[in-house]
């Protein structure tokens, strides 16, 4: 930001911009904007940031507000041998079903 005004008067940053000012991927601000952590306009079909908005980014990036616990990659023994639960899915998908008793129906010849 230009040094000495303040964050409202300065004029918005094209989003694709700011991703290459941030070192974020396209798809990650997208991310951001369906979150609600990045506000964004649409002016003339094109996506624009305002510099208050990137402050605000900022400060909740700095306080913490975007931090979770990493998460574990899933285990894929807990299915047996390895083995996606989708396998057993196409698996299942591929059995015959149960067949019937067959009802035997007796032709009477007395004619």
């Amino acid at each position: 930001m230009q040094a000495g005004l303040p964050a409202e008067n300065l004029p918005p940053i094209a989003l694709d911009r700011f991703c290459e000012i941030v070192g974020i991927s396209p798809v990650t601000a997208w991310r951001f904007q369906r979150r609600g952590w990045l506000r964004t306009f649409l002016i003339s079909n094109r996506r624009y940031v305002l510099a208050a908005d990137i402050h605000e980014f900022n400060r909740r990036i700095a306080s913490g507000e975007f931090a979770s616990a990493p998460s574990t990659p899933h285990d894929k023994s807990r299915h047996g041998k390895g083995r996606s639960s989708n396998e057993f899915r196409r698996k299942d998908r591929h059995q015959q079903p149960e067949s019937k008793p067959k009802l035997e129906v007796k032709h009477n010849d007395n004619r």
